[in-house]
């Protein structure tokens, strides 16, 4: 791994969820080069998801070396902490051969997301088969506000986790996707594309907790489609977003009384249809959908049209809240072409291209502006 030649300008972003209005907004692409020597165009392996620590380290999981990487913002994507997921030791004597290989080593975990909690003293990953805890020494903010994380590689263990009460019918099915740890560790999330979302207890993450259960199943709330992909807490914790191919589903997390709905397994979801707001932009043909985050009176979505069967580069385009007619409304493309060939290109709005893999987007946890982080698989590049 090797950081770019050009140091880049790490934005931050400020109470978003409508908390304040965004008068003006600047749009950039961030680009903190992975190795690019490692050519990725057709496997779709490389940083598949990422866990913002601060405004500056980022941790990102990385499936083509099946690792986790803290990479350094003011650094120029310089990675300063890092650990291998699997047991090296049962690699063949060629495994270094494997990295960016269409299969991967029967031993390795194949991430594709991470989230933590500032309290969390586990970290917790993805695949599409299964879920895992990473144990800590103490949690990776506090590693952040040190500036060391070497802890992270010499005294972290990986260990399955799959709770009693979630059902072993999704497990090993292939259709697990992206988890979710709210910041104050109230509440952690788990999608999974036909089942719903499953819940867990971040904070004592044991296979008996009470905590893990099926939280929503498919069905619940109008939450009908089954191709669930991306889900976040809001900056306010007031709410889950989860995103479909077609639709964003808005959950409620907390009532007047303060109280998480789905504790006691009521579902109260608001969906947002993609499709019919954003296909206009060309010319009505179909779209798909990975990923959601709200900022303020915004919501930004990761997703690309389908042209005669064919995805093209992602784009992220942007969807205004009217408080008066209480509706979304004017999707705009942002970011990225959604039309033209997956690339790599920086660039402002349009003019910048991204490749056709992305699925996870994040947002930067600070407090003075707002920037969006895209895990570009194919292009190794966030």
């Amino acid at each position: 791994y090797h950081s770019t030649q050009r140091k880049p300008r790490l934005s931050q972003f400020d109470r978003p969820e409508r908390e304040a209005i965004m008068k003006r907004w600047a749009l950039s692409t961030l680009s903190l080069l992975i190795t690019p020597a490692v050519t990725n165009a057709v496997t779709g392996k490389g940083p598949t998801g990422v866990h913002p620590i601060n405004d500056r380290y980022l941790a990102v999981v990385d499936s083509s070396i099946d690792s986790i990487l803290v990479v350094d913002g003011n650094a120029a994507g310089a990675v300063v902490g890092h650990l291998v997921l699997h047991d090296r030791n049962n690699d063949p004597s060629d495994a270094d051969a494997h990295i960016g290989g269409h299969e991967p080593l029967s031993s390795w975990i194949n991430p594709i997301s991470i989230s933590t909690c500032d309290e969390c003293k586990h970290l917790f990953i993805t695949s599409p088969d299964t879920m895992y805890r990473v144990a800590l020494e103490r949690p990776l903010a506090i590693m952040a506000q040190n500036h060391d994380f070497s802890a992270l590689n010499t005294k972290s263990t990986v260990r399955e986790f799959w709770p009693n009460n979630w059902s072993q019918k999704y497990k090993g099915d292939g259709l697990l996707r992206m988890v979710s740890v709210a910041p104050d560790g109230s509440s952690a999330y788990v999608s999974h594309s036909k089942g719903g979302v499953f819940s867990f207890d971040p904070l004592e993450p044991v296979e008996t907790s009470e905590k893990a259960k099926h939280a929503i199943h498919v069905g619940d709330a109008g939450i009908d489609e089954q191709e669930i992909n991306g889900i976040h807490h809001t900056h306010s914790l007031k709410n889950l977003v989860l995103t479909s191919s077609k639709y964003v589903h808005i959950v409620k997390l907390k009532d007047d009384t303060g109280v998480n709905p789905l504790d006691d397994g009521s579902v109260t979801a608001y969906r947002l249809p993609l499709d019919y707001h954003c296909d206009y932009l060309y010319g009505g043909n179909k779209m798909t959908f990975m990923d959601t985050v709200i900022i303020n009176d915004y919501a930004f979505v990761l997703g690309h049209p389908i042209e005669r069967g064919i995805h093209n580069g992602v784009a992220l385009y942007r969807l205004t809240w009217d408080e008066d007619q209480e509706q979304w409304h004017d999707c705009v493309q942002v970011a990225g072409s959604g039309v033209e060939a997956a690339d790599w290109v920086d660039g402002t709005g349009k003019e910048a291209r991204f490749s056709m893999t992305p699925h996870d987007i994040a947002l930067l946890p600070s407090m003075t502006s707002h920037t969006i982080v895209v895990a570009d698989v194919d292009n190794r590049a966030l």
